[in-house]
């Protein structure tokens, strides 16, 4: 999540194209988005590719998304220690912030979680974002 604020920075000193793009780390994204979902584990993916899902939600939601986000992490401290709970923090946090059910994007990016994550995010009774997240660029 570093290379979040480190993106923001960049915008901030007006750079003309991010990270993702000047690294010319969109054919990675490519080839990971040619794989069957079930193929797909985000995890697994390297720095780059892991930042353009979080360049892509800054794309859909704005700088403000992360201010939120980071905002609330700090005044809630939650107790996560686990991979599987600090996912299911940043998705179940991600969508309350947004105010729009994610749970397409982080199938599609490969978001191996318990399906109780996908239930919570249901229970929220959130909309689905008007666009497909996954096809932002810059």
């Amino acid at each position: 999540t570093v290379n979040v604020y480190s993106l923001a920075s960049e915008r901030g000193f007006g750079l003309p194209v991010s990270r993702v793009t000047a690294n010319n780390s969109w054919p990675k994204f490519t080839t990971y988005f040619q794989k069957n979902i079930a193929d797909r584990n985000f995890n697994l993916g390297d720095n780059d590719l892991k930042m353009i899902m979080f360049h892509q939600l800054w794309l859909g939601f704005g700088d403000d998304f992360y201010i939120k986000l980071s905002k609330t992490t700090r005044e809630n401290r939650p107790a996560v220690s686990t991979d599987a709970e600090k996912m299911r923090y940043f998705m179940l946090s991600a969508c309350q912030i947004a105010q729009k059910d994610l749970s397409d994007f982080f199938r599609k990016w490969g978001f191996k979680v318990d399906e109780s994550v996908y239930t919570a995010i249901a229970d929220l009774n959130l909309p689905a974002p008007m666009q497909d997240l996954t096809t932002l660029r810059d």
